[in-house]
């Protein structure tokens, strides 16, 4: 049977899991981060590529490009029961 060898790193704030993020607190805060910075930095590239300001078009760009990450990235990883919670509300 191989053996499974762990080392803890000190200096490692943050360990990918999966493509998760998390620190040694068990916060998924940085993963959040991370995902938040990438989808603003997404609708702010959909504002200034498109030169139309129509709300549907832009939407529609919205929905296509920003939205899937944030919800695969919070929703399905690390944030389920919030999610579930949220979208009770609405």
């Amino acid at each position: 049977m191989p053996r499974l060898l762990l080392i803890y790193d000190p200096v490692t704030d943050c360990v990918v899991d999966l493509g998760v993020m998390y620190d040694n607190h068990l916060s998924f805060s940085p993963h959040i981060n991370k995902i938040v910075n990438n989808a603003s930095r997404r609708a702010n590239l959909i504002l200034r590529c498109f030169t139309t300001r129509d709300p549907l078009v832009l939407m529609k760009a919205f929905n296509t490009f920003v939205r899937p990450i944030v919800e695969y990235a919070l929703c399905n990883c690390c944030l389920e029961p919030v999610c579930k919670n949220v979208n009770k509300k609405n």
